[in-house]
């Protein structure tokens, strides 16, 4: 009040009058006081705010455990399903290459069974050729001891 007091005098001194000073720092007053926040307007916000943030703050570390969760329950999935895909994939490897395997022994066997035939057809002729070359052999020692 003192200061309120203090201002008065300075705007009687200025010119005004004592009614036009004390109506101009009244006016300011209720201005001050209607718009300016007091010390206690922000503590009450203040304690509204740090209730908010305490909230917010909660529900922003349960929102982070629940994706912590569900990341945790997708990547175990993730590798369940990769398991499960490398098993299947072996699986049909092993398959594929007893194929392979059993394809190939069928192959070599025609081939020696070919070989075969082949050592067969050799030998056959080879006797023919040598039953041609003795009976040659033989009509030549007929001829020759009849010439002689």
């Amino acid at each position: 009040m003192a200061k309120t007091l203090k201002h008065v005098k300075d705007l009687e001194e200025a010119g005004l009058s004592r009614d036009q000073a004390e109506t101009y720092i009244r006016v300011i007053a209720e201005t001050i006081e209607d718009n300016v926040a007091t010390r206690q307007d922000l503590e009450i916000m203040g304690a509204g705010l740090k209730q908010e943030l305490l909230t917010s703050r909660a529900g922003l570390k349960q929102e982070l455990l629940n994706s912590v969760t569900e990341l945790k329950q997708e990547f175990l999935t993730s590798e369940t399903n990769l398991r499960r895909e490398i098993e299947n994939t072996r699986t049909s490897l092993r398959q594929e290459i007893g194929e392979v395997r059993s394809e190939l022994r069928n192959s070599i066997e025609r081939v020696e069974h070919k070989i075969i035939e082949a050592e067969y057809r050799l030998v056959i002729k080879m006797g023919t050729i040598v039953t041609t070359l003795v009976l040659i052999g033989s009509a030549a020692t007929t001829i020759a001891v009849k010439l002689f």
